[in-house]
């Protein structure tokens, strides 16, 4: 591990008010370390975590030329961190990228907070400036998927005038009486709890599976049904699913840390799995991540609906502020009350090269809206037949 001093700002307008640690292919031992200095203790969301972040880094390893970097950002008068910035340095065909520490795996990216050391709106752009600004080795800093919170906090990228709206996401808010009871009183709820009886009448139980041998099991049952759907759609092997796999075993394999842990929580009949799926917590944000169901036989009783019924309820006997179901808009969320939430993206040229990247991203974007623009004009004029 790389321990970079803070160069001073060369201009009093980029970050003049920030210092910047870089802390270059920390060890899970720095990594714990450094969300321990965190003033008020670090707010996150349970993806940038120590234990979640070690996995990436770990899987990343068998990559061409990886890079983990942490940034850990103060303000010039004090000694104690206010912000901490995982990040991957990444090759993108011709251009290098500092990138947020992601394998197509992780819902949601942010930096950490200190719980003691409250952020104001006028500081938002600053601080993204002092990371530019120590970004010395790349061409373009890209942090996508930004949460407008962290924690209940606001999120300083997402708040920063840089940020462009990117996408929306579907989540229940676990927040309130209120919405708990709304959520209770939909049918899909109440349908669910029926056949959970029907289930537990056949012998089926909810629970958190605890040791290595029954997570490996898990894993591999939750792989094995996102393969059978690939299959289905064409795709015979993917080798992408085949490191995403690789992390999720890491994730598993450290499983916890202080802050947040991965978690399989299943229905199952003895040593059988009649749904399952992975996520990852803290103590406030549930994020799904995969969910699989076992033999056909039990589709009749809807397992998966079953299953996210009780994962709710168990979110919500931990005090589970915010409950994420993963990726994608699938009717099924909706179903639930799941409302909509804004992703944001920070997209910024730190060298020439990078400005080349946009220009030429830029021009590509303009080309697609006129190729658009001239067939739906062309579909005007088609007469009918």
């Amino acid at each position: 591990m790389i321990q970079v001093e803070p160069k001073k700002p060369s201009d009093p307008d980029l970050g003049g008010s920030f210092a910047v640690t870089r802390y270059d292919q920390p060890t899970l031992a720095v990594l714990k370390d450094l969300w321990s200095s965190m003033p008020g203790g670090p707010v996150s969301t349970p993806f940038q975590s120590p234990h979640v972040l070690h996995a990436i880094q770990t899987t990343r390893a068998g990559f061409p030329e990886p890079a983990f970097s942490v940034f850990s950002v103060r303000r010039q008068d004090d000694t104690r961190p206010l912000m901490l910035v995982p990040l991957m340095m990444i090759e993108r065909g011709f251009f290098k990228v500092a990138t947020m520490a992601d394998l197509d795996v992780v819902d949601v990216n942010a930096p950490v907070l200190a719980g003691d050391r409250p952020i104001h709106p006028g500081e938002y752009d600053g601080i993204v400036d002092a990371i530019l600004e120590n970004l010395t080795d790349v061409d373009l800093f890209d942090a996508f998927n930004l949460p407008e919170k962290i924690g209940g906090l606001d999120n300083p990228f997402f708040r920063s005038s840089r940020m462009e709206k990117q996408t929306d996401v579907l989540a229940l808010s676990l927040d309130g009486e209120q919405n708990i009871a709304q959520l209770k009183s939909k049918s899909v709820f109440k349908e669910a709890r029926r056949k959970g009886r029907k289930l537990t009448e056949q012998g089926v139980e909810f629970s958190e599976i605890r040791t290595e041998a029954e997570r490996e099991k898990a894993l591999l049952s939750l792989m094995e049904y996102k393969r059978r759907r690939l299959q289905e759609t064409g795709i015979t092997r993917d080798p992408w699913s085949e490191k995403q796999e690789r992390f999720f075993k890491n994730a598993l394999n450290s499983y916890s840390d202080d802050y947040a842990q991965t978690t399989l929580l299943a229905l199952r009949r003895n040593d059988e799995i009649v749904a399952v799926a992975l996520a990852f917590v803290s103590d406030r944000e549930f994020h799904g991540s995969l969910i699989s169901m076992g033999e056909e036989h039990w589709y009749k009783y809807s397992p998966g609906s079953v299953l996210i019924c009780r994962i709710i309820e168990w979110a919500l006997e931990r005090g589970i502020r915010q409950f994420d179901f993963g990726p994608g808009s699938h009717g099924y969320k909706k179903h639930f009350g799941a409302q909509t939430y804004s992703l944001g993206r920070i997209l910024v040229p730190v060298t020439a090269k990078g400005r080349s990247y946009m220009a030429l991203r830029t021009l590509k974007r303009i080309k697609n809206e006129l190729f658009q623009t001239i067939k739906s004009g062309s579909r005007r004029e088609t007469p009918a037949s």
